[in-house]
């Protein structure tokens, strides 16, 4: 049985506040280090008046203590006021973006994930301190809102196909050179059309060799690779069909003509 909620008297100081969206930013995982943000600036004693349910914020005090309720009430009202811009920490991040650990290390590596700073704080009961990176809330917002995490994925999808392309040719070289024999050509993976961050469903597909880009529709760009396999079979048809006239003789190309 789930145990029951602590009675509470009539008399009792009661006061809530509602996190917005723009503060949560979706996370139930951000809502709890706000409240704790909060509790951080409350005195020591007031700290578990204050609890969270959701994105709701309750602070309850026994009646008797109205000067305490009232600066508490100021305390966590100047520090909500902040709360928007109160920087992401890594497991909010992970939480808000729908992430793995290893990718926001990845995208944080190459930039991707611009950071916004470090925090270091003490471990509780522990002499150790750890230092981690911190986010900017509205860079985290825009990044939310273009889906740009999906493109990131499909890019690292490609880089690790050109990774194990690339770790194979390698080991074709060292073989070869062994061998005295001469390398073997490099191949590359084809042209592959790239999601644009702001645009929903679009793709952009940049020709070979030139500066123009385009936006292809993901129904337009299977119409275009539909259309490149009817044609591919038409020709490679036509190269079968050509290649039996000419084993076939004059008279087999007589009765073609």
């Amino acid at each position: 049985m789930s145990p029951k909620p602590a009675p509470t008297a009539a008399t009792d100081l009661i006061r809530a506040w509602t996190l917005p969206s723009a503060v949560t930013l979706g996370s139930t995982v951000r809502a709890k280090g706000i409240l704790q943000e909060v509790q951080a600036h409350l005195p020591t004693a007031l700290r578990k008046a204050l609890k969270a349910a959701g994105t709701e914020l309750t602070l309850r005090l026994p009646a008797g203590s109205e000067a305490e309720f009232a600066r508490a009430i100021r305390t966590v009202e100047t520090t909500l006021a902040t709360a928007e811009t109160q920087p992401v920490i890594p497991r909010e991040i992970e939480d808000i973006l729908a992430i793995k650990t290893s990718e926001r290390h990845r995208w944080l590596k190459d930039g991707r994930l611009p950071s916004a700073g470090t925090r270091t704080v003490k471990l509780r009961g522990r002499a150790r301190k750890i230092t981690f990176h911190v986010f900017d809330p509205a860079v985290i917002a825009d990044i939310l809102d273009s889906d740009r995490v999906d493109q990131w994925r499909e890019d690292d999808v490609l880089a690790a196909a050109e990774n194990r392309r690339r770790a194979a040719w390698q080991r074709k070289l060292v073989k070869a050179k062994k061998a005295g024999k001469s390398p073997p050509p490099r191949r590359r993976l084809p042209p592959q059309p790239r999601r644009l961050g702001g645009v929903r469903g679009g793709y952009l597909h940049v020709g070979e060799g030139s500066s123009q880009a385009a936006v292809v529709t993901p129904m337009r760009f299977e119409l275009m690779a539909s259309g490149l396999g009817i044609l591919r079979s038409i020709l490679l048809s036509y190269g079968v069909a050509a290649r039996h006239i000419a084993k076939s003789g004059p008279a087999a190309n007589r009765l073609a003509v």
